[in-house]
């Protein structure tokens, strides 16, 4: 599996561990999609990054920073997203109208408040047959409902 006799197989980017057989790279994490199925960090640097914080916080800046950058390609895709089957589809057009069919309460057309696709039932062939656009509030009385056995 060496590639030749001068570079690592792989190399912590954080601690500089490096692995050069095939026994050594069993120090790295596994993942099916990057160089030899190693992740680019070892399992202590994992490990060390689990403990204190320190990867989500800057895994979390860098979302932060991506969406700044692109809020507006963000806010259109998010905006033609449904949860079918608790799979999300992204479809071509926005299906809502933003306005809830039990109460009528009405929402501006923005990301940060909109209502929610219940679906009644699921229809395989097309996923927004047998939904209702809901509010936030009409929404949750529902699923209390269904819970308590009322609505099935």
């Amino acid at each position: 599996m060496r590639r030749n006799g001068k570079e690592p197989l792989r190399k912590c980017r954080y601690c500089g561990k490096e692995a050069w057989t095939e026994e050594d790279l069993n120090l790295f994490l596994y993942h099916k999609n990057y160089k030899f199925h190693r992740r680019p960090y070892c399992k202590e640097c994992h490990a060390k990054f689990q403990r204190e914080g320190r990867y989500k916080e800057s895994h979390l800046k860098a979302c932060r920073e991506w969406l700044k950058r692109n809020w507006e390609k963000h806010k259109s895709a998010m905006m033609k997203r449904i949860t079918f089957k608790g799979q999300r589809i992204y479809l071509k057009n926005n299906p809502r109208k933003n306005i809830c069919s039990i109460c009528g309460k009405r929402y501006k057309i923005e990301l940060s408040e909109q209502t929610h696709l219940h679906h009644d039932f699921y229809d395989e062939s097309d996923p927004l047959n047998g939904t209702r656009e809901l509010c936030r509030s009409c929404h949750k009385k529902i699923h209390e409902l269904m819970k308590k056995g009322v609505i099935v």
